[in-house]
């Protein structure tokens, strides 16, 4: 069974350098970003032969009672010229019964390589049964210089 319709509380997607997974089973995103500064390579290497790299955070967290469902999560890279390319593979997810009163809850994470295609604002979108439930823009911009210097 999927996620029931207006099942949904609240949801996100972060995007950061780096996520610590701890002993606890908390996640720690580490270095939130919404710029991420690109390099420009030699002529002779080919634009696919290199990616920044993110970590593309999301999270789905389910009204009161919600329970006892089978979804299927993804992220999609939607580029500024609008190619959408999935990213990180479809999961599919079960959610059995929680402890009372706590409402369920998604974390989805994939660490993903952009390849810089173009510059510009990207989005990162979280999918449940393939619907868009959030969403984060991040912006690719040539380094020239040192970032501090701009």
């Amino acid at each position: 069974m999927a996620a029931p319709p207006d099942s949904i509380d609240s949801s996100y997607v972060l995007v950061c350098e780096k996520v610590l997974h701890e002993r606890d089973n908390a996640l720690s995103a580490i270095r939130l970003v919404d710029q991420l500064w690109v390099t420009a390579l030699p002529p002779d290497i080919p634009i696919d032969r290199t990616a920044t790299l993110v970590y593309f955070v999301g999270n789905v967290r389910f009204k009161p009672g919600v329970q006892d469902f089978t979804c299927d999560v993804q992220f999609q890279l939607i580029r500024p010229n609008g190619e959408v390319t999935p990213v990180g593979g479809l999961e599919t997810v079960s959610l059995g019964p929680n402890i009372a009163g706590s409402p369920a809850s998604i974390a989805h994470i994939v660490h993903v390589g952009v390849i810089p295609r173009a510059m510009g604002v990207h989005y990162a979108v979280l999918l449940l049964d393939g619907n868009a439930v959030a969403k984060s823009s991040f912006t690719l911009l040539p380094r020239d210089k040192d970032p501090s210097e701009q």
